[in-house]
């Protein structure tokens, strides 16, 4: 008689997953993506998140095809928020009020995702940069052209609202409206 091979219950087995293994979607992903970019321990990772979310790391490429369209799909949902200002925006005539409101709504933003924020400040999420870029556009009713001085001002006061962002939610509020008639004055000498 031969011997029976019997993996033992906490082994996963090849093949197809069960019927009742959670389904892994693309909104499972990025939820789970945002939840590991609050913690802000360690380096975010695709193994990192997989692991986390009990599948195969080649698992995630089926759904995202990498750690940068990944971090766009984190960033683009955490901006949600974002789309709501130009509604705000319609009674305010001067831009800079307009403009403080968009620094106050991207630091809402980022400050919980310090993960997220970090990959933003090293330039990892190429389509916040743009969604900031376009945000800032309507805020002064301007098109800025890449090297100009307003493209400088725009990349200084988003670096800024990182930093703020990662010294933590309450001291980034506090800093950014303490430090904002500061940065007006920049703004406006940079004009």
């Amino acid at each position: 008689m031969s011997p029976v091979l019997t993996q033992p219950p906490h082994a996963r087995r090849k093949g197809r997953p069960t019927a009742e293994a959670h389904v892994l979607d693309i909104d499972r992903i990025v939820v789970a993506a945002a939840h590991a970019l609050e913690s802000g321990r360690g380096d975010f990772s695709m193994r990192g998140l997989a692991a986390t979310l009990g599948v195969d790391p080649m698992a995630l490429y089926h759904h995202v095809p990498g750690k940068q369209a990944l971090l766009d799909a984190v960033a683009a949902r955490a901006f949600q928020r974002l789309d709501q200002l130009p509604k705000r925006w319609v009674h305010l005539p001067d831009r800079f009020e307009r403009l403080y409101l968009l620094a106050e709504a991207y630091l809402r933003c980022v400050a919980p995702l310090p993960q997220l924020t970090r990959q933003l400040a090293r330039g990892s999420a190429s389509l916040a940069h743009e969604r900031f870029a376009t945000m800032f556009e309507a805020a002064m009713g301007v098109t800025v052209c890449d090297g100009s001085v307003l493209a400088q001002v725009r990349d200084l006061l988003v670096d800024y609202l990182h930093g703020v962002a990662l010294a933590g939610a309450k001291v980034g509020a506090r800093s950014l409206r303490a430090s904002w008639p500061l940065l007006l004055q920049g703004l406006r000498a940079g004009m």
